[in-house]
């Protein structure tokens, strides 16, 4: 997933489903550019956005990704080190297929 604010600022983020202990875990990380003003707009775009699997929403608020060096971002991240938070089920691999992140549209404002 990625961000190009007006302006210089922008976002980048990934994440990967994962089964750990029979659970199914959402890991993920992300990064910033363009100064705090674009960091704190980018924390309220992950405070907002859920994951979701076959369209049902399994986790709220995305804050728990890791925030990653800025210098990670010309290889996408590959290789950074990830958070993971459970779901508190289990899932097929066809079910984990259909993970996605749910971003709200619209216009975000500074907290």
């Amino acid at each position: 997933m990625a961000f190009q604010w007006d302006g210089l600022g922008s976002m980048l983020a990934r994440f990967r489903a994962v089964m750990i202990d029979g659970e199914l875990n959402i890991c993920g990380a992300y990064t910033n550019s363009g100064g705090r003003k674009y960091s704190d707009l980018n924390r309220e775009v992950m405070r907002q956005a859920t994951i979701k699997m076959n369209g049902t929403r399994l986790l709220n608020d995305l804050r728990y990704f890791n925030v990653i060096s800025n210098s990670q971002k010309d290889v996408y991240l590959e290789g950074s080190n990830a958070a993971c938070r459970t779901t508190g089920i289990a899932a097929t691999p066809e079910e984990i297929a259909t993970v996605e992140i749910d971003v709200r549209s619209g216009t975000y404002r500074r907290r």
